[in-house]
């Protein structure tokens, strides 16, 4: 089985196609995961958000689309296409297409019963890559009292005011893991509100 992961294509349709050629999806034990960001730079969000939409189509369940930043911004903003678009025009049908789709993304994914320690000491022996931080999505006001403590740090590529960044291997798993229930409660939380707004 393999894992294919991309990130941060923002609307580089072209590219995104070539990175794609080498993804075997016609073997179903291979999956494709996505984490965020396709849209905003590139020329062509539309045309990517179109893409990964055809994707889900096709190959269901062995295609995770997560939501990034950029993703979560448009929500916020109510459209695609906007002032961080680099050469795009807005077309209303398009980009409410988009926008729905991307409304109803996750922003975690889980392979297996793995612990964050599993995953960082499975990557670092398979890939020989180590992992050294991640993100969490908390309260503000507890954002600001631990944002610059021992093993916090300002969110990476991340709204700061709601994200905070964990540098792992000076944070307690205990500590890690009650932080990522609170911050997939609040995303929860987040997204519950969201789609009653917009009923």
């Amino acid at each position: 089985m393999k894992i294919y992961a991309m990130s941060d294509i923002h609307g580089c349709l072209d590219a995104f196609l070539n990175a794609l050629s080498l993804v075997d999806l016609e073997d179903k034990n291979n999956k494709l995961v996505l984490w965020g960001d396709y849209i905003h730079g590139g020329g062509d969000s539309y045309g990517v958000v179109e893409k990964i939409m055809e994707l889900k189509k096709k190959y269901k369940s062995r295609v995770i689309v997560l939501m990034g930043n950029h993703e979560e911004s448009a929500i916020d903003s109510g459209v695609i296409v906007d002032d961080y678009s680099v050469n795009e025009e807005y077309d209303e049908k398009r980009d409410k297409k988009c926008l729905g789709f991307i409304s109803h993304l996750e922003l975690h994914y889980k392979y297996k019963d793995m612990t964050r320690a599993k995953i960082k000491k499975y990557i670092k022996k398979k890939y020989k890559v180590d992992i050294d931080i991640m993100n969490v999505k908390l309260d503000p006001e507890l954002i600001t009292s631990i944002k610059n403590t021992k093993g916090f740090a300002p969110a990476y590529h991340m709204n700061k005011t709601h994200w905070v960044s964990i540098i792992i291997d000076k944070v307690k798993d205990t500590k890690i893991k009650d932080l990522i229930k609170m911050s997939y409660e609040r995303v929860e939380k987040w997204k519950n509100y969201y789609f009653h707004c917009k009923k």
